[in-house]
């Protein structure tokens, strides 16, 4: 006979960590709430044409969804800075390891025993307590941008007009 003790905060943590890694990250700022995940947009300046734009996605956002967002955000940028067009001069993705240790979770068996030369018996309980692990990969695409107002050079490689960008891709774009 088996029995599992299992706690009702033992479920919550459990469907909590089960719709947290199943969801993959909405495009939003990243939140610096205790409450609320690491996943999301960051930019910061270089100087006042050149940006660093990252977007982090959790173990459920692909590799694809992630670079996509990160350039959504720098055509964004863009033209929230007033410009017209951007270059991404240097680009990276970084990828993570992320585990999720569940709680421990002990269970019990009881067993008869017997001792054939003496003809003693009884029972045995045995205990072990394990915890259950996953682990999943997050990503990140930091992409450094310039700037510039005008038209988009057609000749210029990695050059990306912003305002056509937001209306190409806003609607594949999950908030």
């Amino acid at each position: 006979m088996h029995k599992t003790k299992i706690t009702s905060q033992t479920i919550v943590l459990l469907l909590f960590l089960v719709v947290l890694s199943s969801c993959a990250t909405k495009y939003g700022p990243v939140s610096h709430s205790l409450l609320s995940s690491k996943y999301g947009y960051s930019d910061s300046p270089i100087d006042s044409v050149t940006w660093q734009v990252i977007f982090s996605g959790n173990e459920a956002t692909s590799v694809d969804v992630v670079e996509r967002y990160a350039l959504f955000r720098a055509a964004e940028l863009t033209t929230e800075k007033g410009y017209d067009y951007f270059i991404v001069l240097d680009r990276n993705i970084e990828a993570q390891t992320i585990t999720h240790t569940g709680p421990p979770m002990t269970n019990s068996s009881t067993e008869p025993w017997s001792d054939p030369l003496t003809g003693a018996h009884g029972t045995v309980t045995t205990t072990t307590t394990t915890r259950d692990i996953d682990t999943g990969t997050a990503h990140s695409s930091m992409k450094m941008i310039r700037m510039f107002k005008g038209q988009k050079p057609a000749d210029m490689t990695q050059s990306y007009d912003a305002k056509a960008m937001l209306k190409l891709m806003s609607q594949s774009i999950d908030r």
